[in-house]
């Protein structure tokens, strides 16, 4: 449903669906970080992920501007409990 100009800044009241690849390969990202990186404890803002080829770095400080390709998914779904 497309915004009026009024009310553009407002946020999307749907929840966020990605693809179960992605969430998969951002998980792994943000695993291999872990491993790799054990004695920070900095928990990023979520993944940049290209959604062909499933390449990604986490994000700390700001969002990103994305290309078209790209995607960016909150640490919210990526975290597993």
């Amino acid at each position: 449903m497309p915004q009026s100009p009024n009310n553009w800044t407002q946020p999307d009241t749907q929840p966020a669906l990605y693809d179960p690849v992605l969430l998969r390969a951002a998980r792994q990202i943000y695993q291999t970080y872990r491993t790799v990186h054990p004695q920070r404890m900095e928990t990023p803002l979520g993944v940049v992920i290209h959604r062909y080829h499933y390449r990604g770095h986490l994000i700390f400080k700001k969002l990103p501007a994305l290309l078209l390709d790209e995607c960016f998914i909150p640490f919210a779904f990526i975290q597993v409990d």
